[in-house]
């Protein structure tokens, strides 16, 4: 994100194609990351150099063949993306985790928006500002109001951040009412980090200019820093420790899985708040050959049929359970004994 913000400043201050042409190809690999969030900042990034060619038509037609060119790029490349795990261009891996069969991740629904307004948006802003460096927002709105030299540039520093809060209001993998499928986020909202980078920039420039401008003694400056460096130390170990209580069991069932003796296969069953087996993924880049491969528990009745289709006879069980917030482990041996070879390739 920061590059590609380095990127559009360099090539708005300099006035040369090359910066922008780097910031426009930063954007497409960025919208294989993270796709809305990527088509956001290009969007964003577009609508700046627009206004700052507006009266420069040669240059602007080039500068938005440039944008256009990624644009169709990252379209192309999105939709080959899902159209090799989904089998249709127009289907997102996460809709078709939700057994959907149409795109649902963007929504122009009232209800929806609202709902995201009243009970989401304003939690994740409140959490985002929980955990952020104290009186950042006020210090980056100081800056944009008190920037002289340079103040465009910071205003479009400064943008990044809350367009994201905006675009992600209509939008549901954003967690809502409506929709099960949550952020995970600890310390702050997740789906507005890109723009996080930026805003710190321009809240940076606050703090110089407030000492500026109000000429205050680089000893107490620092005073200052040192102080609120450590409320955010403060805060961030109390993170750690919630990240930690968040992870706890997970880590139970890390320690369960692999376990001696090795198994071939094992199955994690689980689905609760505290610990949910579908966000466990132990699998090595080239699993199909890996000593143990690591699924979600497809029920009792199917494990075996599963193991004898993955060809490992022999699996293990680790499953929550929910009364005693504790782990189970049962390890089952050579279940495709008894079953005919033919049988194992239906």
């Amino acid at each position: 994100m920061e590059r590609i913000v380095g990127a559009l400043l360099k090539g708005i201050d300099e006035k040369k194609l090359g910066w922008i042409s780097l910031c426009f190809v930063l954007v497409v690999a960025s919208t294989q990351v993270r796709p809305y969030t990527g088509a956001v900042l290009g969007l964003l990034c577009a609508g700046i150099c627009f206004y700052e060619y507006r009266r420069d038509w040669p240059f602007l037609l080039r500068t938005g063949l440039i944008a256009g060119v990624a644009g169709g790029a990252s379209a192309a490349w999105l939709l080959f993306t899902n159209w090799l795990y989904t089998g249709h261009p127009f289907l997102s891996p996460y809709d078709f985790a939700h057994g959907a069969r149409r795109a649902q991740e963007i929504t122009f629904s009232p209800a929806l928006i609202i709902g995201n307004v009243l009970h989401t948006t304003r939690w994740a802003i409140t959490e985002t500002i929980h955990f952020t460096f104290p009186f950042m927002i006020l210090l980056a709105a100081y800056a944009c109001f008190q920037e002289t030299v340079r103040r465009r540039l910071l205003l479009y520093c400064a943008l990044f951040f809350p367009l994201l809060v905006f675009a992600y209001i209509q939008t549901s993998i954003f967690p809502s009412m409506a929709h099960n499928q949550g952020s995970a986020s600890i310390g702050g909202e997740r789906y507005y980090f890109e723009g996080f980078c930026a805003f710190a920039i321009v809240a940076a420039r606050g703090i110089e200019l407030l000492s500026q401008q109000w000429r205050v003694r680089a000893r107490a400056v620092f005073a200052a820093m040192a102080v609120m460096l450590g409320l955010q130390a403060a805060g961030l170990v109390f993170t750690a420790k919630d990240i930690e209580s968040v992870l706890a069991p997970y880590r139970k069932a890390y320690l369960l899985a692999h376990s001696a003796p090795p198994m071939p296969l094992v199955f994690v069953s689980g689905n609760e708040p505290e610990f949910t087996s579908k966000h466990v993924n132990w699998n090595d880049a080239d699993w199909s050959n890996a000593p143990t491969i690591y699924l979600n528990d497809p029920g009792p009745g199917r494990r075996r049929e599963v193991s004898c289709r993955f060809g490992r006879p022999s699996y293990r069980v680790v499953e929550y359970l929910p009364e005693s917030k504790a782990f189970a482990k049962d390890d089952v041996l050579d279940v495709c004994a008894a079953i005919p070879q033919a049988a194992t390739h239906n």
